[in-house]
């Protein structure tokens, strides 16, 4: 019979350091033939993708973080205010990400695949 060594486990210390999260944001050729998809009078703005994209982060990195979300995976976002969605990837770079948006719309119930990562904000 082997014995086996029992180990303690010891705290060595608490590590704390900033880390800044940055994402290059890229519109795919698709995404930006979308852009006048509802017409001219309902351009889907550029401010408007940006500013979804940066209310996204915080949920976006913990669900990388909690394994809800993986790299090169595609996702949606939805604004609950203006029903606009971006179905985006993210890409890993060194020390950053890339998120590219494959393609947006303003749909009502829009619904993804299932099992896609899905936040709303």
């Amino acid at each position: 019979m082997k014995y086996l060594k029992n180990f303690n486990e010891k705290m060595l210390t608490y590590l704390d350091q900033d880390v800044n999260i940055r994402i290059d944001l890229e519109a795919s050729r698709h995404a930006t033939d979308r852009f006048f998809r509802h017409g001219f009078e309902e351009k889907i703005e550029e401010g408007d993708i940006i500013d979804i994209v940066e209310r996204s982060i915080e949920e976006l990195t913990i669900a990388m973080m909690q394994n809800k979300l993986n790299i090169d995976e595609p996702f949606i976002i939805k604004d609950a205010y203006s029903d606009l969605h971006l179905v985006a990837v993210i890409q890993s770079g060194s020390n950053e990400f890339k998120m590219k948006i494959i393609t947006l719309m303003r749909k009502e119930g829009f619904k993804g695949r299932d099992n896609q990562f899905f936040i709303e904000i």
